[in-house]
């Protein structure tokens, strides 16, 4: 959720097509009050992001030039993953980790996590044999979200993530917490007792 950084919803599958994907994503948007929809357009996600478009849906993810004194908007849309914005991501990621900035609530995302790191030559995922899915999709999430926050300007997001902590007993706060091995997210999140 914009401005508490709560995770509110999952959607996973290993079967659907990019169209079907596009209304899935609509739907969900709908459901959620017109939510923000950032499809990562690297690969087979193009065809998901110009049919969500296609479909009218109204909020999109206008991509922005990280690398200008003023993040400024393109007329793209979906997010894309380079080398670059892959770094972005995950300091992002890691900044709001380390100062408690998130809910997590999905037992799968955090099992990611706790395997998600630095694989060397730059580059950064899932170790051997695991799976960073959900990782990357939290990170675009939590990230684009945060291109919209206007709250942060107000300083209304505190409050609100208050709220969300005492409201639900089953969330996951981040926490320092240390790992077996060397992931990425040493300073990641536990379940909530």
């Amino acid at each position: 959720e914009r401005g508490t950084n709560e995770q509110v919803a999952e959607w996973r599958s290993k079967s659907v097509n990019v169209m079907d994907l596009a209304k899935e994503a609509e739907r969900l948007g709908y459901y959620y009050n017109r939510a923000q929809i950032a499809v990562e357009v690297n690969g087979i996600g193009v065809a998901t992001n110009m049919h969500l478009s296609k479909l009218g849906y109204p909020s999109i993810y206008q991509w922005r030039y990280r690398d200008e004194i003023t993040a400024r908007l393109t007329k793209k849309i979906g997010w894309e993953t380079s080398y670059k914005t892959k770094k972005w991501l995950i300091s992002f990621a890691v900044h709001q980790l380390s100062d408690n900035n998130v809910v997590i609530r999905s037992d799968g995302l955090l099992d990611e996590m706790r395997t998600f790191v630095h694989l060397g030559n730059e580059r950064y995922g899932g170790v051997s044999g695991s799976k960073d899915d959900r990782v990357m999709a939290w990170m675009i999430a939590l990230t684009t979200s945060d291109d919209e926050n206007f709250d942060k300007w107000v300083n209304r997001g505190n409050e609100r993530r208050a709220k969300a902590y005492q409201d639900d007993p089953r969330v996951v706060i981040a926490e320092l917490q240390p790992y077996n091995h060397d992931p990425l997210f040493t300073k990641g999140p536990k379940m909530a007792e």
